[in-house]
């Protein structure tokens, strides 16, 4: 696990320190999602894009701020031995359609931690 937390780091530290301007911030997402070196036109690369699009449209948080937040709640998730998607979450959010993104992963982290399933999660946070 100590093995994996630190692939993901070392990731994240490469992607943040090289140049990679050109690499939209879905690329980015999508290869900490996988772990690994991924294309570009990869669907998972779209699909981030696309949940990137609705959140920023739906929250008050910046595409870069939905970034940061969902990559720190599966780090976060990570410590604790657990394995977070962030594409579920990211999904949960659109479902759920709050304002604060950041409000809404603090739930959804906390929900997983105490051993909630996403589909649980969602439905309880749709009533709130």
């Amino acid at each position: 696990m100590k093995l994996k937390l630190l692939f993901v780091l070392l990731i994240s530290f490469i992607l943040g320190t090289l140049s990679l301007s050109a690499q939209s911030k879905a690329y980015k997402l999508a290869v900490l999602e996988k772990g690994s070196y991924i294309s570009e036109s990869d669907v998972i690369v779209k699909r981030f894009n696309y949940l990137l699009i609705q959140i920023d449209n739906q929250y008050e948080e910046s595409q870069q701020e939905i970034c940061n937040i969902t990559y720190k709640i599966k780090e976060v998730a990570l410590e604790s031995g657990l394995k977070l998607s962030m594409e579920k979450a990211m999904e949960g959010a659109i479902q759920v359609k709050g304002k604060s993104y950041v409000t809404y992963c603090a739930s959804y982290l906390t929900l997983f931690q105490k051993g909630y399933k996403h589909d649980e999660i969602i439905s309880y946070l749709k009533l709130l």
